[in-house]
C-alpha cells in the first residue's frame, strides 16, 4: 500500500518501486468491489470501477493490451504475470509512464515530459518507439529531451533541435549540422557517419543519381550560412547608392531569406521593403510566419501570382529581385517569360541577383529535364553580357577555399540585360554548359577515386544529360 501510494508523488523517481504495487492495488479494489460477501458502498464501487477503467484505457493506448487477473490473484499482461512477462526495456518504461499518468491525475493529451538521456537506458530503436507512442497520445503536450544520441536526433524534425554553445541556448533548426559538429567534432567524422549510414543504399544506386529522380527539398539555413552572408554582401553593393531597398524574394519557399536577413542588426523594415513571391502556396503558412516577424502587414507582402504582385506595386518598383537556388528549378521553356516579367517589375537601374550552388550536393528532379545549373560563363551567354560590363558582378562565397572555390556563386545582373534573353541565347548557354560538363567529366575520370569525386561525376553527368534534353527540345 505504501509503495503504491508513492506513485502519486509528482515525478518518476519512485515509479520503479511503485508501478506493480499500484497496478495490483487498482485491480484488487475493482475485484473486491464486486465481491458478493464484501460490504462496499455505492460510492466505493463507482470509484473502484472508474479507476480500473481509466488505468486500463491508458495501458491499452500505450501498450496495445490490457491488464488482467489470474486465478492466483496476480496481475498479468500478455497472458503472463507482469513480473515474469519479460517486457522489453521500452515496454517497462511505457508501463511506468502509464502508472504516472494514472496516479498523478493527468490525462493522455496534456503532459509536459522531461527526459534526460533516455539512450543511456534503452536501445535506440526502443527510445524511438517509446517517443512515437508518447507523441501519438500526447497531442497537446510537449517532450523535452536532453540527449547526445544521433539516431534520436535524426528522428525528429530539425526545427525541434536546440543546443548549448558557450553557455548560450541556440536554436539549430535552421542549421542542424551545427549539432553534428558539436557531437562528432569535424567535417571528416560527419562525412564518415554519412558514408556509414548510406551503406544499405550502395547496392541500389549512385546516391546522387538516385536523388535526381526525387522532387527538390527545402533546406533551412541561418544568417551565418555562406549564401545568406553572400546575399547580404551583394545587397550592400546596392545600398551604397540608396538609403532603402525594395526587394522581391522570387521563389520564396518558407521565407528563410527574410528570416536570415532579419538577423542582421542594421536591417530593419524601415530600410528593407521585402516582398515574397512563390507560384506554389505549399509553404505559405511558414513563409507568412517568417514575414510577420519583421512586418505587420505580412499578407500584403506575400504573393502566389505575378499578376497579384503587380496589382499591389507599381511597375519598375523593385531595386533587386533575388533568385536564391531557384533558377535551376525553372524549366528552360519558361526562362523568356520569367525574365520578361522580372524586367517589368525591376527599376531601370535595378538588379537581378542570382545565387546558386553551382555544384548541387544532392540531386533533384526539379522539372522534366532535371535541373540546369549555370556558372558565370553560361549566364553571360544567356543574357549576352559583354566582358566590359562593370555593373555585372560575380561573387564567390568561398573564393579562399581551393576545394570549394566556384561553388557558391552570386551574380548581380543589371536590369537592361533581361531583355536580351531569347531562344538563341538559351541555346548558346546550354551548348556552353554541355562543353563545360564534358570537360569536367574528363578531368574527374583522370583524378583519384573518392567520395567527393563520385558525387561531382554524377553532378556533371546529369548536367550533360539535362542540357542535351533541353537542346533537343530546342531543335539542336
Amino acid at each position: 500500500m505504501r509503495k503504491a501510494h508513492q506513485a502519486t508523488n509528482l515525478g518518476v523517481s519512485n515509479l520503479h518501486h511503485s508501478t506493480l504495487p499500484l497496478i495490483q492495488q487498482v485491480l484488487d479494489r475493482w475485484i473486491n468491489s464486486t465481491h458478493p460477501k464484501l460490504q462496499n458502498s455505492d460510492n466505493d464501487i463507482e470509484n473502484s470501477t472508474n479507476n480500473y477503467h481509466r488505468l486500463q484505457s491508458i495501458v491499452k493506448s500505450f501498450l496495445g493490451t490490457e491488464i488482467e487477473w489470474d486465478n492466483d490473484g496476480y496481475t498479468t499482461i500478455f497472458k503472463k504475470p507482469i513480473a515474469k512477462a519479460q517486457l522489453s526495456a521500452g515496454q517497462r518504461v511505457l508501463l511506468q509512464l502509464c502508472v504516472a499518468i494514472y496516479a498523478q491525475g493527468g490525462n493522455l493529451s496534456n503532459h509536459i515530459l522531461f527526459m534526460d538521456e533516455p539512450e543511456n537506458h534503452l536501445h535506440p530503436s526502443a527510445v524511438i518507439d517509446l517517443l512515437d507512442t508518447i507523441k501519438k497520445h500526447n497531442p497537446n503536450g510537449q517532450i523535452w529531451i536532453a540527449t547526445h544520441s544521433i539516431p534520436l536526433l535524426s528522428h525528429f524534425d530539425a526545427s525541434s533541435l536546440w543546443f548549448v554553445e558557450e553557455g548560450i541556448i541556440k536554436h539549430s533548426g535552421k542549421k542542424p549540422e551545427e549539432v553534428l559538429k558539436s557531437l562528432l567534432g569535424n567535417e571528416e567524422r560527419i562525412q564518415k557517419l554519412k558514408d556509414f549510414t548510406s551503406l544499405p543504399n550502395e547496392l541500389a544506386r549512385n546516391r546522387f543519381a538516385f536523388e535526381c529522380l526525387c522532387s527538390p527539398k527545402v533546406i533551412e539555413t541561418d544568417s551565418k550560412d555562406p549564401q545568406s552572408k553572400q546575399l547580404y554582401d551583394q545587397l550592400e553593393i546596392i545600398w551604397k547608392k540608396k538609403e532603402t531597398i525594395s526587394l522581391l524574394d522570387f521563389g520564396a519557399g518558407k521565407g528563410r531569406m527574410i528570416a536570415n536577413l532579419a538577423d542582421y542588426e542594421n536591417i530593419s523594415p524601415a530600410i528593407l521593403d521585402y516582398h515574397a513571391y512563390d507560384s506554389s502556396d505549399s509553404e505559405k503558412e511558414h513563409c507568412l510566419k517568417n514575414i510577420s516577424l519583421s512586418y505587420s502587414n505580412e499578407t500584403n507582402r506575400y504573393h502566389n501570382s505575378l499578376e497579384d504582385l503587380r496589382s499591389k506595386v507599381d511597375d519598375h518598383y523593385f531595386d533587386v529581385v533575388v533568385l536564391s537556388n531557384v533558377l535551376h528549378e525553372i524549366p528552360h521553356e519558361s526562362w523568356c517569360e520569367t525574365f520578361s516579367s522580372i524586367e517589368k517589375i525591376l527599376k531601370t537601374d535595378g538588379f537581378l541577383l542570382l545565387i546558386e550552388d553551382c555544384r548541387l550536393p544532392t540531386g533533384e528532379l526539379a522539372h522534366k529535364n532535371g535541373f540546369i545549373v549555370f556558372n558565370t560563363l553560361h549566364l553571360k551567354k544567356l543574357f549576352e553580357i559583354p566582358a566590359n560590363e562593370e555593373k555585372f558582378i560575380k561573387h564567390d562565397a568561398r573564393f579562399d577555399s581551393i576545394d570549394q572555390r566556384g561553388r557558391l556563386m552570386a551574380h548581380l545582373i543589371p536590369t537592361k540585360y533581361l531583355k536580351k534573353i531569347s531562344s538563341q541565347t538559351i541555346k548558346s548557354s546550354l551548348l556552353e554548359l554541355k562543353s563545360s560538363a564534358k570537360t569536367e567529366i574528363r578531368k574527374i575520370r583522370k583524378g583519384e577515386i573518392s567520395y567527393s569525386n563520385g558525387i561531382a561525376h554524377s553532378f556533371w553527368t546529369q548536367q550533360l544529360a539535362n542540357a542535351e534534353l533541353c537542346l533537343s527540345e530546342l531543335g539542336e
